[in-house]
């Protein structure tokens, strides 16, 4: 019989807490504990968490938010899924399964920037009571953090004095249910502090996406994703590494104008602040095209030779209706290997009639001696200022539909000025024709 807040069965709870030195899937006991295992059922807590092997065997289909991943015990009867509901896990205790609990990890690199982790029930009631537990690294042990009921969210205060990165850089936490209660988890969220300084692992959104056969539909609009060559222990999954391509397919007709602009991450995210640098290229293929993806791409409608600059630039007219691929990787000038760890935006459009933007940047009202990306906005239609013709400065960016938009310049990786945006910009209205149309840049305050 399940009991109200004020009557939770206290002995069961002194279980919980003396099971906290002990007990693991299987029996053994958890790995740093420096008293005697006490004899007690092995199910009634969580083995401690070491990065092992184990805790790969995912349970529960649903990856919920910002990377967080579900994990169970050894299996039924203390963990199900939902009867109807795949996403959903069912946490059971009873008179024969004392306790039932989940462990759920997620990737952490600096516990300062986790602001919250919140713990979302479905159909939750009041009298759904559980606790919630973390893995301490300083004494190798889940320490008790709540008693909760319904939806609940901890914060900072809740693991002030804990040490919870674990070696492989997660953060643990273990949802128990005892006495003979039954809570349905819907999901579990972290909230990370997004102003940090790059330090963050970076996950593809699409990591079913690195063969040609296997591209991601999309549409107009823009998609978030990343490629990288390294792994690093932040990574969920070892899979996540070496992840060289990503390939993505739109469906055009004949004589509608394509434009794809790609921005990246110039500094390679894992060797901040001052590493390797990445240089993705962007690569076309034709309707029909599906393997072979280094020798089969559209030299002329790709998009590898913008050097010094964190962006890509790609615009055709489709000569046939059909399926188009895009492919997204390192240099390929780099012996055909990718050497990028970078998050990047994908920006497509779709245009029956489009025109060319073109024009000189002056630099203080002088030639400048640097090159520098002109950009439109919205759109993020892009042209790399020319030095190899005089006057220096020259522009000129294809495939823009009828609009308005704003013209600002950003500055070269090539002179360390890949986050800079000058504060100068010039409205640009694009109707039924070309345009043409200089602006004078304010010194670099560098």
């Amino acid at each position: 019989m399940k009991r109200g807040l004020a009557g939770i069965g206290l002995s069961m709870l002194a279980l919980l807490l003396t099971a906290l030195h002990a007990a693991s899937c299987g029996g053994a006991s958890a790995a740093g504990s420096v008293d005697s295992a006490p004899d007690i059922q092995s199910t009634a807590a969580p083995a401690f968490p070491q990065d092992d092997p184990h805790f790969s065997r995912q349970v529960n289909a649903l990856e919920t938010l910002d990377g967080t991943q579900t994990y169970s015990d050894c299996g039924a009867p203390g963990f199900a899924v939902h009867d109807t509901i795949a996403t959903v896990g069912v946490l059971s205790s009873s008179e024969a399964q004392p306790s039932a609990w989940a462990v759920y990890r997620f990737p952490l690199n600096n516990p300062a920037d986790l602001l919250s982790i919140r713990v979302s029930l479905h159909q939750g009631k009041l009298d759904d009571i559980y606790y919630l537990l973390l893995a301490d690294y300083t004494s190798r042990r889940w320490q008790l953090v709540g008693e909760k009921f319904a939806t609940s969210q901890l914060t900072p205060a809740d693991w002030q004095g804990l040490d919870i990165t674990s070696p492989g850089k997660y953060c643990y936490m273990a949802v128990v249910v005892v006495d003979d209660r039954e809570i349905s988890i819907a999901g579990v969220e972290r909230t990370m502090d997004d102003t940090g300084n790059g330090e963050y692992p970076i996950f593809d959104d699409f990591e079913d996406n690195d063969t040609l056969a296997d591209c991601h539909p999309i549409g107009v609009g823009s998609y978030v994703a990343s490629t990288h060559d390294d792994f690093v222990p932040e990574m969920l999954e070892i899979d996540e590494a070496q992840d060289h391509w990503d390939f993505y397919c739109i469906d055009l007709n004949a004589g509608e104008h394509f434009t794809a602009t790609l921005e990246y991450e110039y500094v390679n995210h894992f060797d901040q602040p001052n590493g390797t640098f990445n240089d993705l290229d962007m690569l076309m293929y034709a309707p029909g095209v599906t393997s072979d993806p280094l020798n089969t791409f559209d030299e002329q409608w790709s998009s590898i030779r913008i050097y010094f600059t964190n962006m890509e630039l790609v615009n055709f007219v489709a000569p046939n209706t059909g399926t188009y691929r895009i492919g997204i990787r390192g240099d390929l000038g780099d012996q055909f290997t990718a050497d990028s760890n970078a998050e990047y935006v994908l920006k497509t459009f779709v245009s029956a009639d489009t025109h060319k933007v073109s024009g000189y940047i002056t630099q203080n009202e002088m030639e400048p001696d640097k090159k520098f990306l002109v950009v439109l906005t919205p759109g993020n239609f892009s042209g790399v200022t020319s030095l190899e013709s005089a006057p220096h400065g020259g522009y000129e960016i294809t495939g823009v539909p009828d609009g308005t938009y704003t013209l600002e310049v950003r500055g070269s990786a090539a002179w360390n000025q890949h986050d800079y945006t000058y504060p100068n910009t010039q409205q640009v209205v694009v109707s039924g024709g070309d345009v043409n149309i200089s602006m004078s840049i304010d010194p670099f305050p560098g």
